[in-house]
């Protein structure tokens, strides 16, 4: 009787690992019969700045077999629908690579988790100190610009570029990653525009004699 019992143990086991293995390639033979696997949230958003590499981000990855938690088992591949967005270690870190959207799929065998990253800049707007530009013809004034989140608190890492809308009128000199020198040529209207993690802001003012 022994023996009969052993050999429909081996049978319904070799079963499951059938199943498991339909047009996937195995990762852990010993996973649980009913295995399924949760990732939370399904729609993850990983702010960046403009050094998009500094930042990294890991989801909740959930196990239950026959309807009741478990640990995780061994054996998870991760992948990304597109790496050129963001792409997993083994750990399932994600580390996005640019602006964009993928899929990020958990594997154990043909048991799969998916949930969406969405990488975006975490800058809202950027500002510009002094905001108006007024002065006489030869004067040089010193202008800072701040990408900002929705909180009003500095992003790091941002990258910005200073450009004046008419060079003839006023010339911007960058000093530093957010700071520049104007200096107003002609009496007009001087315009400063700044741009970082795809925003832009324009400071005015007039040019006196």
């Amino acid at each position: 009787m022994r023996s009969v019992r052993r050999v429909l143990v081996v049978s319904v086991l070799t079963a499951g690992t059938v199943v498991a293995c339909s047009g996937d390639e195995m990762t852990n033979p010993f996973a649980p019969m009913g295995l399924e696997l949760f990732l939370a949230p399904t729609v993850q958003t990983i702010l960046v700045p403009d050094s998009i590499r500094l930042t990294s981000s890991r989801l909740d990855l959930s196990a239950t077999s026959l309807g009741l938690p478990i640990k995780t088992p061994k054996g998870v591949v991760w992948e990304s629908s597109d790496p050129t967005v963001a792409f997993l270690d083994t750990t399932g870190t994600i580390f996005p690579v640019r602006l964009g959207t993928t899929e990020v799929t958990a594997r154990i065998n043909s048991v799969r988790a998916t949930s969406t990253v969405v990488v975006a800049y975490k800058a809202t707007h950027v500002i510009i100190s002094p905001s108006s530009l007024v002065g006489q013809v030869g004067d040089t004034l010193q202008i800072t610009a701040s990408a900002v989140d929705d909180a009003g608190s500095l992003v790091p890492g941002m990258v910005y570029a200073f450009a004046s809308g008419d060079p003839t009128t006023a010339i911007v000199t960058r000093t530093g990653n957010q700071t520049a020198r104007v200096t107003l040529l002609k009496v007009g209207i001087a315009r400063v525009n700044v741009t970082s993690g795809g925003h832009t802001a324009t400071a005015t003012g007039p040019i006196v004699p």
